[in-house]
């Protein structure tokens, strides 16, 4: 007897389920809804950011593109493998140089396949400091920054103040036990690290993976190229 159930989707037809799986619905269906929920959440500005449309110009780019390239497919291959997807990424650097267009490209991919994302500014974080007691909201919102899959943590220096490391050394500890992937966003620069909580930094050394970004500001460059054409 087989361990599986023929299941029907009206759009995507025939699929295979295990007999005792809680959720039975389309995997594909799954996927593609688990891609839309997380394009609700990205500003407008960020939309259209991928791998695919990165622009590079210079062999570091290059190489940092084809790295995240390669991070996404091992992921995908620790998902599929039902594996903890345990690394991550902390991209430093210059401002401009396409941080935050990289990682949102990384997330996109990883939903495509079904796994929760989540992306979040530490200006948003910080909204959710103070007693939980006092709006289960709250709760709720750092609950699930603790448990997503993937979750990208961007601008980094803003929770440099003493009063702000606890909130976020908290949701990175819970993460680094449970072997989830946390991908970090900074400007600051590899030298000037000690800026930062050395108990998160130190978590993240020990599984992730820190990429410089040291190239031109691409934003102050395309406006000087649109200057130019004017």
């Amino acid at each position: 007897m087989s361990d599986y159930d023929v299941m029907n989707c009206p759009e995507h037809g025939e699929y295979k389920v295990l007999r005792d799986a809680v959720d039975k619905s389309c995997p594909v269906c799954k996927k593609r809804k688990s891609l839309q929920t997380f394009l609700k959440t990205l500003p407008p500005a960020y939309l259209e950011a991928s791998l695919d449309n990165y622009i590079t110009t210079t062999s570091d780019q290059k190489g940092t593109l084809e790295f995240c390239q390669a991070f996404v497919e091992k992921l995908i291959e620790r998902h599929n493998n039902q594996l903890p997807l345990r690394i991550g990424l902390v991209f430093f650097g210059r401002t401009g140089t396409g941080k935050t267009h990289l990682a949102l490209g990384i997330l996109k991919l990883l939903a495509e396949e079904g796994i929760t994302v989540e992306y979040i500014t530490c200006t948003d974080l910080l909204k959710l400091d103070g007693p939980m007691n006092v709006n289960p909201a709250v709760e709720k919102d750092r609950t699930r920054l603790k448990k997503v899959q993937v979750l990208v943590i961007d601008d980094l220096v803003k929770m440099n103040l003493p009063s702000n490391r606890e909130l976020l050394f908290n949701i990175i500890d819970t993460r680094y036990q449970h072997l989830a992937c946390t991908i970090l966003i900074t400007n600051v620069y590899e030298r000037n690290f000690k800026q930062h909580d050395e108990r998160v930094i130190s978590r993240m050394q020990e599984r992730a993976y820190f990429l410089p970004f040291m190239w031109e500001d691409y934003r102050s460059t395309a406006k000087r190229l649109s200057a130019k054409e004017c």
